[in-house]
């Protein structure tokens, strides 16, 4: 009797019983169950192995395996096993049941309903007296099932109040029930067989042969899941595969365009900066262009000529408006004049004469013309244009208070003396 832990898989039969914990492992109830059903309807006994530990100072028993026994017919006959029988037991405990031991009995017959009799009740007094050894009695026409213990404060066996039924892979059971079928061939049936595990038993080589069979459909199953799997796995390799090509090419693409698009910015900005200083240096050859040296060629003489002659006609026509516009005022002041005295028409005569000459002279001495500088324009095309040669740019100079004959600008109005 050891402290251990229950199982976790479990699911509960009936009510909760207090004094011992009772779990039934799954393949030890089918294999009780194909028990009870095969063959006649007769009574069957089978033993149960398992353990039996403490949980928080509770007896459990854990069912993890059942051997058939012989079959009894007759019912009033007393359940004995010998000496060498129980010898018996222990090998096939020991070989396919390891480190487990005798909990229990199973009383399996068919239409007597689960309850107990007064030769059960000695059955199990005599050979499972320990107060955690546990009777099944299950009855397989009624579907009825029920385990019978002893109670801790004395007395008969009682109706335990119920069981859990738990599930794992009990690789041990699962041996058994391949060593030692329940179900009869399927030949003897197609074949209207009636013999019956009355008149019957299979040998050991149909036991062996069943068992093999069995373990080839399960190898055989084995196979073809490894396949499966194998499969999905060659699958999903293939898959990954593809993904990271794709995923290759997408990176190779974007770096390509990453580069073409680095190259274009550059391409653009050098563009860019070649725009810019060509309107720099644009802007710089329109602001000094005024003030450019005094290296430009001379005009060809018949272009002074021309220009000479465009000058004096507007120097002339000037002088002619001029001296239109002084003579009518003179003659408007003449007017008042003449009506006096002789003398005074004869001095004012004679005045006029004076101060037409006076005027012309102070005319022609007085009158300015200006130059408005243009794109282009220099002191030695201006001195030229007005003066013929170069000897007017100290007088213009001079007339203009320019210090420097290259510091002129467009739109500055020079006056020509």
């Amino acid at each position: 009797m050891r402290e251990e832990g229950l199982p976790q898989n479990c699911r509960q039969m009936g009510g909760l019983e207090e004094e011992i914990g009772i779990y039934l492992e799954d393949y030890v109830y089918t294999y009780l169950k194909q028990f009870a059903r095969n063959g006649e309807a007769c009574r069957k006994t089978a033993l149960l192995c398992g353990r039996h530990i403490t949980v928080s100072g509770q007896d459990v028993v854990l069912i993890s395996g059942a051997m058939g026994m012989e079959e009894k017919e007759d019912r009033k006959e007393p359940f004995a096993m010998t000496a060498e029988e129980w010898e018996q037991v222990g090998a096939v405990l020991s070989k396919s049941f390891p480190d487990t031991q005798v909990v229990g009995w199973a009383e399996l017959e068919a239409g007597f309903g689960a309850v107990v009799t007064q030769r059960e009740e000695k059955i199990h007094s005599t050979f499972f007296s320990e107060p955690w050894q546990v009777l099944f009695v299950m009855d397989s026409s009624q579907e009825g099932e029920t385990y019978f213990l002893y109670p801790k404060n004395g007395g008969g066996l009682r109706q335990a109040r119920g069981f859990f039924l738990y599930y794992e892979k009990n690789q041990a059971m699962q041996e058994y029930m391949l060593q030692h079928p329940t179900v009869p061939p399927k030949e003897a049936k197609q074949a209207g067989s009636t013999l019956s595990r009355k008149g019957r038993k299979p040998t050991p080589e149909e036991r062996i042969d069943a068992a093999e069979q069995i373990r080839a459909v399960l190898k055989k199953r084995e196979r073809q899941a490894a396949k499966e799997r194998k499969h999905r796995q060659a699958m999903l390799t293939a898959a990954c595969v593809v993904l990271c090509g794709v995923m290759l090419g997408l990176s190779g693409a974007v770096a390509g365009s990453l580069r073409r698009l680095e190259m274009m910015e550059t391409k653009l900005s050098a563009l860019e900066g070649n725009v810019t200083a060509i309107a720099q240096k644009q802007s710089e050859e329109d602001t000094m262009a005024v003030g450019s040296t005094i290296t430009a060629d001379p005009i060809g003489p018949e272009e002074q000529a021309n220009h000479n002659t465009n000058i004096t006609a507007e120097v002339d026509e000037g002088t002619q408006q001029t001296e239109d516009t002084e003579g009518a005022e003179k003659a408007e002041q003449s007017e008042p004049e003449n009506e006096t005295t002789t003398e005074d028409t004869e001095n004012t005569s004679t005045v006029p004469a004076e101060d037409d000459g006076q005027e012309d002279t102070d005319t022609s001495v007085t009158k300015e013309v200006f130059h408005t500088v243009e794109e282009g324009d220099n002191l030695r095309y201006i001195s030229n244009y007005y003066y013929g040669n170069d000897t007017g740019i100290e007088k213009i100079m001079e007339a203009n208070n320019i210090t420097d004959p290259n510091l002129i600008y467009c739109g500055q109005v020079l006056m020509i003396p």
